[in-house]
């Protein structure tokens, strides 16, 4: 007999004095608090709200039930920037989130509990906008630019510093932290900055209306062995209390990546009505939005990505976390 059983066994001969009606209140209101108890909401935090390649997944699984039907209720908690969660993080206000892999390991380095339990091969390429109309032609031309970045410690932070050093010209080119996605994209349009570095999935509709082109793929610049990843992660204990939850999260979010990939005139409409694309951007990205839905784990790419951050001054290398802290397999489906 569970302990739930025996309590309501219990508070059954306690109540068995009280008129009958009475009773069956009392234990009435028992059960509905042992069903609000099971069914806490899992607190699940995007990064990035602003990347559809990020969030489609979340928006499938609450949209569909994918996590309803596995008996577990998610609170959405979409951020502006990945720093901006690792705020809430180490708060306490989360329970499990999407983040990228350079942000994790930074995240992780700096003592907040936070480990990778799913990697759904989430890949995104970045590249340096300016107004279609700007000065600037080729990366020639990057001397005495002011760039924007979502903000400091951020991705795109992260790989704005790794191409300006690739150039060699980090001295010459003013970094400047916006805050958020659309905060950069305004700036860049109103003058505020001259390049802004995003994702091509970010700045898919505003470049499909003609007010922004690329000067490079940020991409390009990086080491051949690293890789752009956003993973699922778990504050550790939450998954050490809650293991079959956070296996019933990763499952419904790897569902709802799935249902991104088979369902094209369903993610076109999302990407239309919630990211503002036209029909024929929408069309383009479509194909793009790829995810690995067995969300194994693979420990060399974090490796690269260490390496990738304490050669570009972004992690000293004796605060480079141990993979073990940084991976918690064995919770994927």
């Amino acid at each position: 007999m569970g302990n739930k059983t025996l309590f309501l066994v219990k508070e059954v001969r306690a109540v068995r004095r009280f008129p009958a009606f009475l009773a069956i209140v009392f234990v009435c209101g028992q059960l509905v608090f042992w069903s609000a108890f099971s069914q806490a909401q899992v607190r699940f935090a995007s990064g990035f709200r602003f990347n559809p390649h990020y969030v489609l997944p979340v928006t499938a699984a609450l949209e569909k039930g994918l996590w309803e039907n596995q008996g577990v209720k998610v609170k959405w908690l979409p951020f502006r920037s990945t720093t901006t969660m690792n705020r809430a993080v180490a708060a306490g206000e989360i329970d499990m989130g999407s983040v990228g892999l350079n942000s994790l390991i930074k995240a992780v380095s700096a003592g907040i509990a936070q480990v990778a339990v799913a990697d759904p091969a989430i890949s995104t390429d970045f590249y340096f906008w300016v107004r279609s109309d700007a000065r600037i032609k080729t990366p020639k031309d990057l001397k005495g630019a002011k760039l924007g970045v979502t903000r400091f410690g951020s991705e795109s932070h992260a790989y704005a510093v790794a191409v300006l050093r690739a150039l060699g010209v980090e001295k010459d080119v003013k970094v400047l932290s916006m805050g958020g996605g659309r905060v950069q994209i305004a700036a860049l349009k109103t003058g505020g900055i001259d390049i802004s570095n995003l994702s091509f999935f970010t700045m898919a509709a505003v470049k499909a209306r003609g007010e922004v082109r690329s000067v490079l793929r940020a991409n390009d610049y990086l080491p051949k062995d690293y890789q752009h990843l956003h993973l699922i992660y778990s504050l550790r204990d939450f998954l050490k209390n809650n293991p079959a939850r956070a296996r019933k999260i990763i499952k419904g979010f790897l569902q709802g990546a799935e249902f991104v990939m088979k369902n094209r005139s369903w993610t076109i409409d999302q990407l239309k009505a919630g990211y503002r694309y036209p029909q024929a951007a929408a069309e383009l990205a479509y194909p793009l939005l790829q995810y690995d839905v067995k969300g194994k784990l693979n420990k060399s790419r974090a490796r690269s990505a260490i390496k990738f951050l304490v050669e570009n001054n972004l992690l000293a290398r004796d605060k480079a976390p141990p993979l073990a802290k940084l991976f918690a397999e064995g919770y994927t489906p």
